[in-house]
């Protein structure tokens, strides 16, 4: 082993200090991973010497076995690091088939302050203490400001991006790397974690989106290592402004939580991160980063080739390409990045209003940047959405067409956008009733990125469509295990289990989904049609006037029918004929569902307004073929002649899969 001593070595416009584990080129912080850092101080103490690559490789992975190629590939980053001429190496010389030498003259000199004062140290980890020096205490404020007499940079949202890349390098190390942490002890066994929303002391739009969207970069990236189970974007949003750490974990059921706090001030970043043990809530990591750069997207592709590097030993298998698609190609331009990510931030809330305003942000970054390829695929998303939902009362072809051409320029930008597959899906199979074609986009998108839980929860309904139930539990269960906060796979889970007969799962995860979201209307819902099948009509009532009230003045109205249909179901027939008045009153005209109409007067007896409201449902393509096969409370018209003609001339087809 190399001995780690408390020195620092200027070379060049460079100084390596090992005591803080730091480059600093003219006073500023160069990102480098952990790993890289090590080989180039034990080159730089051996300068002039060779350093065989057997010594380097048992110095810096003591207790892995590793090939010649995670070195390489290491030097290969020090040298671009180091702005090594590609013909004549000035700093790192190889010897063919022995090793390295550092060829650039080296002076040694006492450990102490960097260059430039303290403030630009970058990323300096510490395994098992509390949060580093410049941290922001419990307040938001920093303990520690940065130093006046620095030039603010162009653009402080992507210098904090850069600065939450370089956190999940140090991140990477941490939970991958064999080596003991500093004092001798090693670190924990971490195999799941979650990258919770960074926090802002601004609780404007723009503020909460930059908190968002660095912790979707980080769970891209060490989501895509193949080693390290890490929960998705959707699953960690409602802790988006909340108290955070040890209990966040457990909830999650993951081994670690990752949260972070931002601070922008005078034209500077100041970013803390910590990571944080779901047992005891030790602190098993803590950076603090506070910088400003001038040409963020080039730092940032080095700090992404860099940390990749550092994982590559220690990645599984899985294809190139998976891999390769969880790398988000984002603009390169900073203002229609920060229309994703605020866009994003919308999408995550799942509602009407915010849809529309993800669709809005995801356009203005297209404006900006025409050939971003991931704005094209969530916008295709959002509209699919609006679609799904009925948010938009245009006609389907408009909002069909428009998330069809924005999944196309998607895939013709890049093939691995997985939203864009998943759009066409819907596209596809809710339009075209092209159900092979669906299932191509859907199958394509999981091969992408396996742990989607949304690609996965849309191929299960395609299941469904198809004839498939038990396949299609069994994927919608995994999608569930996959995102198991998020409000919508419990919610479709218990709609399966529904049709599954499975009434007291059915209720589990009905019950899962509104302690999730308690507003969330939905879940209301869903929870009062897995009541109803269990004929509790006193508590689907409830879980109807709730979902109810939560509509109100929206347009929509998914719980006053459930409400009706629950009335006429048990019996109360004057309060379910006087809802449904409403229901068909010219107020409520186009906002609601045929498709329910029909149910309600089949509960109340009317069969012939009951085809009447069918009918109106085919017409207006409200008849969706999942629930035409399975839907219990559709049970009492199947038996009729006009059921088989309604599906005859209307081309739906629900023969046995």
């Amino acid at each position: 082993m190399f001995k780690q001593g408390e020195r620092s070595y200027v070379f060049g416009p460079f100084r390596l200090d090992t005591s803080e584990k730091m480059l600093l080129r003219e006073g500023r912080p160069v990102p480098l991973t952990p790993k890289a850092f090590e080989i180039l101080a034990a080159l730089v103490r051996r300068g002039g010497h060779l350093v065989d690559k057997d010594e380097l490789l048992k110095a810096v992975w003591p207790d892995s076995f590793v090939e010649d190629s995670s070195l390489t590939q290491n030097i290969y980053v020090l040298r671009k690091a180091l702005g090594d001429d590609a013909e004549e190496h000035r700093y790192i010389e190889t010897v063919p088939r022995r090793g390295y030498r550092f060829v650039a003259d080296v002076e040694e000199v006492s450990a102490g302050p960097p260059p430039g004062g303290s403030e630009g140290r970058a990323g300096a980890a510490r395994a098992g203490e509390g949060p580093a020096p410049g941290a922001l205490d419990a307040t938001g404020a920093v303990a520690s400001p940065p130093r006046p007499g620095r030039q603010p940079g162009r653009s402080s949202l992507v210098a904090a991006l850069l600065l939450l890349l370089l956190a999940s390098a140090a991140v990477s190390y941490l939970l991958i790397s064999r080596q003991p942490a500093r004092g001798g002890r090693p670190p924990r066994k971490v195999e799941s974690l979650a990258v919770l929303p960074f926090n802002s002391l601004s609780r404007r739009d723009e503020e909460e989106a930059l908190g968002a969207g660095m912790a979707d970069a980080i769970i891209v990236r060490l989501g895509g290592t193949g080693r390290l189970s890490v929960p998705p974007t959707g699953a960690v949003y409602k802790y988006a402004g909340r108290e955070q750490g040890a209990a966040a974990a457990r909830e999650l059921g993951v081994d670690a939580v990752l949260t972070g706090a931002v601070q922008r001030s005078e034209g500077r970043v100041r970013v803390t991160a910590q990571l944080i043990a779901a047992g005891d809530g030790a602190t098993l990591w803590s950076g603090v980063f506070d910088e400003q750069v001038e040409d963020i997207f080039a730092v940032q592709d080095s700090i992404a080739e860099q940390m990749l590097a550092e994982l590559s030993p220690h990645l599984t298998g899985g294809s190139g390409e998976a891999t390769a698609a969880r790398r988000r190609r984002h603009s390169r331009d900073p203002e229609a990045y920060q229309h994703y990510l605020t866009g994003l931030y919308f999408w995550n809330k799942s509602t009407k209003e915010g849809f529309y305003k993800a669709a809005e942000y995801f356009r203005r970054a297209i404006e900006e940047d025409p050939e971003y390829a991931l704005a094209h695929g969530a916008l295709a998303d959002t509209y699919v959405m609006i679609a799904v939902y009925k948010y938009d009362r245009s006609p389907p072809r408009e909002i069909y067409g428009k998330a069809r051409a924005a999944a196309a320029r998607a895939l013709e930008l890049d093939d691995t956008v997985v939203e864009a597959h998943a759009a066409m899906s819907k596209v596809l199979a809710f339009y075209d009733k092209d159900y092979a074609g669906a299932e191509r986009e859907l199958k394509r998108a999981i091969e992408l990125d396996p742990n989607h839980a949304s690609a996965r929860l849309r191929y299960a309904w395609l299941l469904l469509v198809t004839g498939r139930l038990e396949e299609g539990v069994r994927e919608m269960s995994r999608a569930q295990q996959l995102d198991p906060l998020s409000p919508i796979t419990n919610i479709t889970l218990g709609q399966f289990y529904v049709f599954a007969g499975r009434h007291d799962d059915a209720l589990r995860f009905g019950r899962r989904a509104v302690e999730l979201d308690p507003n969330n209307s939905n879940a209301h819902l869903a929870l009062g049609y897995a009541y109803e099948e269990q004929g509790m009509f006193a508590e689907a009532i409830a879980e109807y006037e709730s979902a109810s009230a939560i509509e109100e003045g929206s347009g929509v109205t998914y719980g006053l029918e459930g409400l009706c249909h629950a009335y006429a179901a048990s019996g109360r027939r004057e309060e379910a004929l006087r809802v449904l008045s409403r229901l068909e009153g010219p107020s409520m005209a186009g906002s609601v569902s045929p498709y329910n109409v029909a149910l309600i007067n089949s509960a109340l007896g009317r069969k012939d307004l009951a085809f009447e409201w069918l009918e109106r449902a085919a017409a207006v393509d409200d008849l969706h073929p999942a629930f035409l096969r399975y839907d219990p409370q559709l049970q009492p018209l199947k038996a009729d002649p006009r059921f088989t003609d309604i599906l005859r001339r209307h081309k739906l087809d629900i023969s046995p899969g």
